[in-house]
């Protein structure tokens, strides 16, 4: 029989309290479900960005506060301002953080669920409904979580990995350019002793012509080489120039100032010591691409584990419920639990596909140990052929240009030489010596080429040190 008494509220057996209808609980549920689902719209567009950009860029003077434009600046001191400003460097590190959430997210339970069933909408207007209050714990399979959490921390080392490899790799680049604007200055200081001498040469022979004791050809003669020294010198002022702004590029400030250059040693530096076959093994000890590549390989493992786990059987959940209706009891709490079945994951393709991923790593893996090995063979081969032209510049070209110059000297001093000839042969000199820092650029970029491919843990310009020929 219905009483009115049990609309507004009604005492359990085991409380005498009132509590809310079950109406009421289940109108308030609704009213706060629907309370909490806020709206959400774009809060960043393309527009705010370019304004960004253009506060950002009134700021900006004519050098970066970061680095001093009056001050010289070395190569470590490029390296370190390099590796605090580089914008894709803070992209890369920006996303450690990211990272280092997902391996804390991988070892988080699945929250339990709070479930509102069997509610009759015309018993809820009748005045007394009828529902059932459960609450859902999922229960996660035996080594899911662990092998999660490897994925996710493999992710996190393999970001780590290519930090370092790209620290290296512009830490190379910098220190390429500045041996390069070195070698650039030294070679500029050659060109304007040769403009010197073609000047002086040509100089004579408007002289001579004036005199009426040369004629029109030699002052052809004399002109060529002359403009070619000037363009010369204008071609290594281009060359700096786009050295700079690549310097800058690297450094991430609007222009470079004033640079402390390294002073090369005309005797080139010695590579790496040992055999071939020991600084294969130290770059491959050293390069991140070989670590990213095992990272990859364990990452699939974890995943095949992972699939491998859900071909047995296990429970999905448990449940604990109680069944609201008039007069309550103590006595209708219900347990319920769930057994997945795997019958597809048998039949399925999910560990095959996995197993195809190790696979595929192990064959990347030993791919990458092939392009190391060819990578360091050929720098190390490269190196050791401009070695020995290098040898062979130093011990024949220049002891013989050296020798000419001295002797045109004392010829000059004992009045037995014509200055004219005595200037073809200084200019003879001043171009192998631009010669031997033409092969010694190209050998400090195969060194750099090395120590690239040895990786950021190797170190093969350590020593540059040397004595001049």
């Amino acid at each position: 029989m219905k009483t009115r008494q049990h609309r507004g509220t009604f005492s359990l057996l085991f409380s005498s309290k009132p509590v809310p209808s079950v109406r009421g609980l289940v109108l308030g549920l609704t009213l706060f479900v629907i309370a909490s689902g806020c709206a959400y719209g774009p809060a960043s567009t393309k527009k705010h960005v370019i304004a960004k950009w253009k506060a950002n860029a009134a700021k900006v003077g004519s050098a970066s506060p970061s680095i001093d434009a009056t001050a010289p600046i070395n190569l470590a001191e490029a390296i370190r301002l390099a590796k605090q400003q580089n914008r894709a460097l803070l992209d890369l590190r920006a996303r450690i953080p990211m990272t280092r959430a997902g391996v804390e997210l991988a070892t988080q339970w699945n929250d339990p669920e709070l479930r509102i069933t069997d509610v009759a909408l015309n018993d809820l207007f009748d005045g007394e409904p009828t529902l059932e209050i459960a609450l859902r714990f999922p229960i996660e399979r035996p080594g899911a979580l662990s092998a999660q959490r490897a994925v996710k921390m493999l992710d996190h080392q393999d970001l780590i990995a290519r930090i370092h490899a790209f620290e290296h790799r512009l830490s190379v680049a910098i220190s390429k350019t500045f041996h390069t604007l070195a070698l650039i200055q030294l070679d500029r200081d050659e060109v304007e002793r040769e403009i010197a001498v073609r000047s002086s040469h040509l100089e004579l022979v408007k002289r001579r012509l004036e005199a009426g004791v040369g004629v029109e050809m030699d002052l052809a003669l004399a002109t060529l080489p002359h403009a070619r020294a000037l363009d010369e010198r204008n071609a290594l002022k281009n060359k700096e120039r786009e050295q700079r702004a690549l310097l800058a590029r690297l450094l991430a400030v609007p222009e470079v100032g004033q640079l402390n250059l390294p002073e090369l040693p005309l005797t080139p530096p010695e590579g790496p010591s040992g055999s071939e076959q020991s600084v294969i093994e130290q770059a491959l000890r050293s390069r991140s691409e070989l670590d990213r590549a095992t990272f990859r390989l364990e990452q699939a493992k974890a995943k095949t584990f992972a699939a491998k786990q859900r071909r047995w059987p296990w429970p999905d959940f448990a449940q604990l419920s109680y069944e609201v209706r008039h007069p309550l009891q103590p006595l209708r709490y219900g347990i319920a639990v769930a057994l997945k079945v795997p019958l597809f994951e048998w039949m399925g393709s999910r560990v095959t596909l996995h197993e195809a991923e190790i696979a595929l790593r192990k064959t990347e893996q030993e791919s990458i140990v092939r392009s190391v090995e060819r990578q360091v063979s050929d720098a190390l081969a490269k190196l050791q052929r401009l070695r020995e032209r290098l040898h062979t510049l130093q011990t024949t070209l220049i002891p013989a240009t050296a020798a000419s110059s001295e002797a045109v000297q004392r010829a000059l001093e004992a009045g037995t030489l014509d200055p004219l000839r005595a200037t073809v042969v200084e200019g003879r000199r001043i171009r192998a010596k631009r010669r031997y820092l033409s092969v010694l650029q190209d050998y400090f970029d195969a060194l750099h080429e090395l120590r690239d491919a040895m990786g950021p843990r190797a170190h093969t310009l350590s020593n540059t040190r040397g004595s001049k020929p």
